[in-house]
């Protein structure tokens, strides 16, 4: 299983994210997250904005390959973070499906600090 293969997952950044597209969904809080990842990579306050709360994760596997996973919200201004207790469906994107299990890692184990 590709999830007993994942190594490590530290937080990424803007360009490591270029080119992935949605992949799934996962259903978490706020604070969650905030718990389990830290502070998003990307934040934006402006209600116009498709994205206004985002973590990017690199995760790499036991042969040195690399996965990109984002979560993220999705034309819904600020509601994620404007109610952080209240479970809202995020995004999960990445550049291939594994992205997914990658999240679960990454909220289970936490993620690396460079």
């Amino acid at each position: 299983m590709f999830y007993d293969s994942i190594v490590s997952v530290r937080k990424g950044d803007f360009y490591d994210s270029n080119g992935a597209s949605l992949k799934g969904y996962i259903e978490k809080t706020y604070y969650e997250l905030l718990e389990a990842l830290g502070e998003p990579t990307y934040t934006d306050d402006s209600v116009s904005e498709k994205v206004s709360t985002e973590w990017v994760l690199v995760a790499e596997d036991d042969e040195d390959n690399r996965y990109v996973a984002t979560i993220y919200d999705w034309k819904s201004g600020m509601e994620a973070r404007d109610n952080p207790t209240t479970k809202y469906r995020w995004h999960i994107g990445g550049h291939n499906y594994r992205a997914s299990e990658v999240v679960d890692y990454a909220i289970e184990n936490g993620v690396d600090n460079d």
